[in-house]
């Protein structure tokens, strides 16, 4: 059953209904509502079925594939109005950091051009009707378009044309990885006028369409070098991420915040530890964690801390972690599970530490916990570069590790010194005004439109 969910989960990013999985004696038939099997088997189909278990960031053969099949879908060339820009995007959700890079870049260039966002799967605003719109119909329209398989061409043809007659000088690409109908829009518009963006917000998996843009954005310098030499596409700057403008944080009060600690069940007096992320980030390959491991360790040494996971912890990945407390009953006492939060600053405020997820990043995260005014102790992953993160901090920043040992001695320091807390506080808030605020993003993607 878990082959059939994984399965399962990696073709919804088609956006087509899954009709039924049927178990054969010599694998898993899979069959489609509206795709007959000579489809499947047709060049499309390949690439969509040869792609689910694709671990290569090497895509170039895939794109190639792409670009032949739309190679009869003509354009003209574009004259692209100087005083636009657009974007593309699969689509919107409340949770997870890539649709708040694209509101939080969409707001840093509002005034300075016309924005207009572009959505290959636009009915699910219908579906989701994300929070986040709110603020992103205040910087932009959104338009799009839903693909359907079998009307492929015609979807692609319908899409492009929507772009092109917008007529922007550029073209911010945030599609997701598997994105097949935004890799073929890329194929049909790449050398007509308008320069193609494409940000690497996924940077720890293979992608499809990076090989039809102009420029890969990437946000580390490390996420850089894996477009160079794992992806092999060379043309490529590194900008950062943009955050929000300064003024947009609430800083909680002190009674607010032992309010919500009081609602979780934080008794009076007790530490807070917090983590966050999708849950395979904390879980190693072979059914374990060493990262529950350790925070069982820490809870062992503070007697009044609770730790918080806000995560989405499936039942499977929760058998593992009663294992690793099953002769802790006390400590598990103190491990409190929480749903993702679209208002995380308040959760985040009422942090004493927050402590990197591991063997995968927290990522974006760290730049938020920056501007929320909360310590941090960061796990670097030399042997993958791809899942660690820690370039975000600033450079030599004092509380990142490579070793287990070294993170949870670091911990337990900034858990029992508010001093050395505060001064690291400091210290990266100034660092996220200069890098990562409004203001400083700004003026950096300006340069990149303006080619300078």
């Amino acid at each position: 059953m878990k082959l059939l969910e994984r399965k399962k989960n990696k073709l919804k990013f088609l956006g087509m209904t899954i009709l039924k999985f049927v178990v054969k004696p010599k694998g898993i038939g899979v069959y489609f509502l509206g795709l007959h099997l000579k489809t499947l088997k047709s060049k499309l189909g390949q690439i969509i079925y040869n792609f689910q278990d694709n671990k290569d960031f090497d895509t170039r053969h895939y794109d190639k594939e792409i670009a032949e099949i739309t190679a009869d879908i003509k354009f003209p060339k574009i004259r692209p109005d100087n005083h636009k820009i657009a974007f593309l995007a699969t689509r919107l959700f409340d949770m997870g950091g890539h649709s708040k890079c694209l509101r939080d870049l969409l707001c840093a260039l509002n005034g300075k051009y016309e924005q207009k966002l572009f959505l290959t799967q636009i009915s699910a605003l219908q579906k989701d009707r994300p929070n986040i719109m709110s603020d992103i119909n205040k910087y932009c329209t959104i338009d799009g378009t839903d693909f359907v398989i079998i009307k492929f061409h015609q979807c692609v043809k319908e899409l492009a044309k929507k772009i092109s007659s917008y007529s922007p000088k550029a073209l911010f690409v945030y599609i997701h990885p598997d994105d097949i109908f935004g890799a073929a829009v890329l194929s049909v518009l790449r050398h007509k006028g308008i320069q193609i963006l494409f940000f690497d917000h996924a940077s720890h998996f293979p992608v499809l369409g990076m090989n039809f843009s102009d420029f890969v954005l990437n946000g580390l310098p490390s996420s850089e070098k894996i477009t160079h030499k794992k992806r092999h596409f060379l043309h490529t700057k590194i900008v950062g991420l943009s955050s929000v403008s300064k003024d947009k944080t609430v800083y909680y009060s002190k009674a607010d915040l032992n309010e919500l600690k009081l609602n979780l069940g934080i008794k009076k007096g007790y530490q807070v530890t917090l983590s966050g992320g999708s849950s395979y980030k904390f879980f190693d390959k072979n059914n374990s964690s060493e990262y529950f491991e350790m925070i069982l360790r820490i809870l062992q040494k503070k007697k009044k801390l609770n730790h918080l996971i806000m995560s989405d912890i499936t039942p499977e990945q929760q058998n593992i972690i009663n294992k690793i407390f099953k002769n802790s009953p006390k400590e598990k006492q103190r491990l409190i599970f929480l749903p993702f939060q679209t208002d995380f600053d308040k959760y985040f405020q009422c942090t004493d530490v927050f402590i990197d997820s591991f063997p995968v990043s927290s990522a974006l995260t760290q730049i938020d916990l920056m501007r929320n005014k909360v310590a941090s102790v960061v796990k670097i992953n030399k042997k993958q570069p791809e899942l660690s993160f820690h370039e975000y901090q600033m450079p030599n920043y004092p509380y990142m590790f490579e070793r287990v040992k070294d993170m949870e001695n670091a911990i337990i320091e900034l858990l029992n010194d508010p001093k050395k807390r505060q001064k690291i506080i400091e210290k990266n808030y100034k660092f996220w005004l200069k890098t990562y605020e409004i203001s400083a993003t700004r003026k950096r993607y300006i340069k990149i439109l303006e080619g300078k």
